[in-house]
């Protein structure tokens, strides 16, 4: 594991080492031309929270490390996460069908083009319904619970992403172990191979980005809107067996048998503050199983034995 980049580096000297940094720096809204100027200075010109910033470039670069997701700004991640869908959609799937149709299309091996060809294209049809689903059932909610608004469902973001490039993958194998081009334009060929594994390699960063820094700061924001007012911001941890109020509440829905999205309807929240208010029970409790949380219901008198199901 590399030593994390800090705010104090050139910036210059993260895109010496990691030239792919560039299309980051795109998605951030940061233009070139800043001379020696640290990450922190180009990042404050150019309006970019600087915490956000290197979480996303020390994810990218195998330089992981513990973020606190309540530094990271939610807004300026959806930001770069919507850009890299524009710059998938409208700049890179684009080009690489037209150098790929450059590159097959004198080949004689005709039909054989043109399943490629519609192998691409139906890659490019998948993508393109993720992203727009993406857009709609998590990045739109997303903006109105930073507007306020509660009661905000986001479908599915939980679960593991689709491996959108395993086409890609599929694709390259093709191309490497399996296609014998008749075409002189080997070189063109290379060339939208290598345009395919670098899109791959990006898409599957797209994901990474999502997974290890959306996702857990989405957490934190639905949980700190589904406190109760009593919890102040910045309250030091609760003692194990004291729940909140609304951690009640769901405890005693869980001796009831319901699931989380039952939950959800029950208490007008998302499923995400749902999962959310289980796992930090479970993490005071050190209880885990519905049975077990059942029986601490009980004992502390939340529910009746009567109205638990047998």
């Amino acid at each position: 594991m590399f030593t994390p980049y800090a705010s104090t580096r050139p910036l210059r000297s993260l895109l010496a080492e990691n030239p792919k940094l560039i299309t980051t720096l795109s998605r951030f809204g940061i233009p070139l031309g800043f001379g020696d100027r640290t990450v922190e200075q180009v990042c404050t010109e150019a309006g970019v929270d600087t915490h956000t910033f290197l979480a996303v470039v020390n994810l990218l670069t195998g330089r992981k490390t513990h973020h606190n997701p309540e530094k990271l700004s939610l807004s300026q991640l959806l930001a770069y996460l919507r850009n890299s869908h524009d710059y998938f959609l409208q700049f890179v799937l684009p080009r690489v069908r037209r150098d790929l149709i450059e590159a097959i299309s004198s080949d004689a091996q005709g039909e054989v083009s043109m399943m490629i060809l519609k192998f691409y294209d139906d890659f490019v049809e998948e993508v393109t319904r993720h992203m727009e689903q993406e857009e709609r059932n998590t990045f739109a909610p997303i903006d109105a619970l930073l507007a306020g608004h509660t009661g905000v469902s986001i479908e599915g973001f939980d679960d593991v992403h689709h491996p959108m490039y395993d086409r890609l993958r599929e694709l390259k194998e093709i191309f490497v172990c399996h296609y014998h081009a008749e075409t002189p334009r080997t070189d063109l060929l290379n060339s939208v191979l290598l345009d395919i594994i670098t899109c791959e390699r990006d898409i599957a960063d797209h994901g990474i980005v999502e997974e290890h820094l959306l996702l857990p700061a989405l957490h934190d924001l639905e949980y700190s809107l589904a406190s109760d007012p009593s919890d102040e911001p910045g309250e030091p941890e609760k003692t194990t067996q004291e729940l909140t109020g609304r951690e009640k509440e769901i405890v005693v829905a869980i001796a009831h048998g319901l699931g989380n999205k039952q939950i959800a309807d029950r208490l007008c929240v998302s499923v995400h503050t749902v999962t959310t208010h289980r796992r930090n029970i479970c993490a005071k409790l050190d209880i885990h199983s519905p049975a077990g949380l059942t029986i601490y219901a009980l004992i502390h008198g939340l529910v009746d034995i009567t109205s638990i199901k047998p």
